[in-house]
């Protein structure tokens, strides 16, 4: 396994220990998906795809209304929180979580898992 895959990894598995997280990708902009830990009932190809998509539409909308990039983009349903945030210029991060955890710690988290694969993807 190559040091930037361990350092995904790594990353995904600190967030995957947090209570209420379900599951963790590391998708491109483009809406790839490079790794993750997620259900195997779900369809990670479709899943990166669409929340790229949402994310990429957040940003648009934002930007348009003059009011910068967004630092998250959260979609909650009565089953779940989706939370996706930036993590460099080619990559996204994204959790799945319970939809009664506090959002907080988990963007923290994220925060430091993204800045964590910012860092090992610029060589990219």
């Amino acid at each position: 396994m190559s040091a930037t895959m361990k350092t995904f990894k790594d990353a995904l598995a600190d967030l995957k220990a947090m209570k209420g997280i379900r599951a963790s990708a590391i998708i491109t902009r483009d809406g790839l998906f490079i790794i993750g830990d997620v259900p195997s009932e779900m369809h990670a190809e479709s899943f990166a795809a669409m929340t790229a998509t949402m994310s990429s539409a957040a940003e648009v909308s934002m930007s348009e209304m003059g009011q910068g990039i967004p630092k998250h983009v959260i979609a909650e349903s009565d089953n779940a929180k989706i939370v996706a945030t930036g993590a460099g210029v080619k990559m996204l991060l994204v959790v799945i979580a319970d939809p009664t955890v506090k959002l907080d710690p988990i963007l923290s988290k994220m925060k430091e898992a993204a800045d964590k694969i910012k860092k090992t993807a610029s060589g990219i």
